[in-house]
């Protein structure tokens, strides 16, 4: 490793990140964060799996992304497995809760530490950070480093006891490794404290790993986006309509844009009915919605669409690499989700200036006191009448946002989280580290409740 430069110059801290690189907002977050490290300080290496990226051209454009400075490191295929040792992850993967004797968990880590010496050899990071964290193969391979002494973490991007009730009940085997990493980070103080809540309920104790650390956003990137042009179906919508809302997010089940959808319905029926003249919208004025987005509702919400009568009204954009133009063009931006982390969308509307509707969550209600906005229920009605507030009184939805000063802040706690409370000072590394942090977990190993 290169020392630093300057005055009480000491060796870069070597980080290794794991991301699956899906186009959304945790990388968005990912690439802000990577970008914000200074390679002066800190080694900085990206884990990622050649195969996955040749077969997902989405992928590819993040990892195109990728910060100069940001070292890629391959995983190629896995290591050869031993029988005993896939018996032991195979019945992981059924049964997560069921195994608790040291010699069952011998086995299973002795599988993903060799995977860790096939990947990096006898060399052993600073931090390993698995910044996804929805998946068990990853979360025990960052772990297996932990074992070896580095210090490790795994990140909490959604409220997860929903994300486990609602979409992906595998993430029990995530929560069952949370005690085998050092820190657990949620992307805002309220999303920790949701967790921990939420999750204590499933008999996970997270008491004494529960970490916050909030998502930075790529500023410059955001800014030199909105001066691009927009789309001609935004254009053309916002032409044919006096107001444009716009709202973006994958097309799945928690980003709720059904009711969003029909929220916008209900402004116009209301308007119908009041102003006594159709195509009226909010207070006179016709209203419009722009959805910026895909995923597997596209033909179901289409569906709503066409069965509401909004085919021209609501636009869907698609996936876009760069969406600025849009969310700067709207009047509004409305998340409505059922449930978020800490969304880089709303980051990305306040740092443009553009007025903001979200619901009523931890992430989003932290991210408004931050900065502005109006908070609403997640039903088309409340929805609908937070519309309606932030039209008659944009002061309401409009404000200050202080971008740089959070970014300062977040990159402050991130560090503190993925390295430790003694961040500015070497950790204990090799095998006394290794010892320590055995005896700590296999201590910490419960039976579940």
């Amino acid at each position: 490793m290169t020392p630093a430069a300057g005055c009480g110059a000491r060796k870069r801290r070597t980080l290794l990140f794991h991301a699956s690189t899906i186009p959304n907002g945790i990388a968005s977050a990912l690439l802000a964060l990577l970008e914000a490290l200074d390679p002066e300080l800190y080694s900085v290496n990206l884990i990622v799996e050649p195969s996955v990226l040749r077969s997902n051209e989405d992928r590819q454009e993040i990892f195109r992304r990728l910060p100069r400075h940001v070292h890629v490191i391959c995983k190629p295929g896995a290591a050869p497995w031993r029988i005993h040792e896939r018996a032991c992850v195979n019945d992981f993967a059924r049964h997560p809760e069921a195994y608790v004797s040291q010699s069952f968990w011998d086995c299973y880590w002795a599988y993903y530490e060799r995977e860790t010496r096939r990947i990096l050899g006898d060399f052993v990071p600073d931090a390993a950070i698995e910044y996804d964290g929805y998946a068990e193969t990853w979360v025990s391979l960052i772990a297996a480093w932990g074992r070896r002494g580095s210090r490790t973490s795994c990140y909490q991007h959604n409220q997860m006891d929903n994300e486990y009730r609602d979409k992906y009940p595998n993430l029990r085997r995530v929560f069952t490794l949370y005690g085998d990493v050092d820190a657990v980070v949620a992307v805002s103080p309220g999303l920790a404290r949701h967790n921990r809540t939420g999750l204590a309920g499933l008999g996970i104790d997270l008491s004494q790993r529960q970490l916050s650390a909030r998502n930075l956003l790529d500023v410059e990137r955001v800014r030199l986006g909105a001066q691009a042009p927009a789309p001609d179906a935004f254009t053309e919508l916002k032409n044919e309509h006096d107001i444009v809302l716009a709202t973006m997010g994958r097309m799945s089940m928690e980003k709720n844009q059904a009711a969003l959808i029909e929220a916008l319905a209900l402004l116009r029926k209301q308007d119908v009915v009041e102003n006594g003249a159709e195509g009226d919208g909010a207070h006179g004025l016709s209203v419009g919605l722009a959805i910026v987005g895909s995923g597997v509702l596209e033909g179901t919400l289409r569906g709503r669409i066409d069965s509401l009568g909004l085919s021209g009204h609501v636009v869907l954009l698609g996936q876009m690499d760069n969406p600025f133009p849009v969310l700067e063009g709207a009047d509004l931006f409305v998340l409505p989700s059922l449930h978020e982390g800490q969304p880089v969308t709303l980051l990305e509307a306040m740092t443009l200036g553009t007025g903001v509707v979200a619901s009523d969550l931890p992430g989003n209600r932290e991210l408004v006191a931050l900065g502005y906005g109006v908070l609403s229920g997640t039903s088309p009605h409340d929805i609908a009448q937070a519309i309606r507030t932030a039209l008659a009184d944009p002061r309401l939805a409009h404000g200050d946002f202080d971008v740089k000063e959070h970014n300062a802040r977040s990159l402050r706690d991130t560090l503190d989280a993925i390295l430790g409370p003694d961040a500015h000072h070497q950790r204990p590394k090799g095998k006394a580290a290794s010892t320590r942090r055995r005896r700590r977990r296999a201590a910490s190993r419960k039976a579940p409740v």
